[in-house]
């Protein structure tokens, strides 16, 4: 009798440790699904880092050109204004005399007639009413 409870209670534990290892399997195959899934949320969450990025040195590209563009215009001013000192108008050039380094810009009329557009007063169309015409003074 020994020999052959022996072999039975073998049998009964190699049927445990073969039901373990099935368990063991199942639960590193969910392991390895979920590690797919989240390779797979890494890559777009690092695509999204990428765009965010290239978005990122495009507005300092665009920053870059517009500080450029305001510095050169701020520039150009400054040169108008020091040409523009150099003439005078039948108003003076006050500012130039009091030493000031910009001149105001002298309003004048157009030289033919501007058509302003009024409404009716309750949302109806534009219509059209003649500015007259100012003179000019020669400068």
């Amino acid at each position: 009798g020994t020999g052959v409870e022996l072999v039975t209670a073998s049998g009964k534990s190699l049927e445990e440790i073969v039901t373990e290892v099935s368990a063991m399997a199942e639960v590193i195959s969910t392991i390895a699904s979920s590690a797919r899934e989240q390779a797979t949320s890494l890559r777009e969450v690092s695509g999204a880092a990428d765009q965010m990025d290239k978005v990122t040195q495009q507005n300092a590209a665009m920053v870059e050109e517009a500080t450029a563009a305001s510095q050169t215009l701020a520039n150009e001013t400054d040169e108008l204004a020091h040409a523009m000192a150099k003439f005078s108008t039948s108003a003076g050039n006050a500012g130039a005399r009091r030493g000031e380094g910009r001149v105001q810009p002298q309003r004048h009329a157009p030289s033919r007639g501007v058509t302003q557009m009024r409404t009716t007063g309750s949302g109806g169309a534009a219509r059209a009413t003649q500015i007259q015409e100012d003179s000019w003074e020669e400068f």
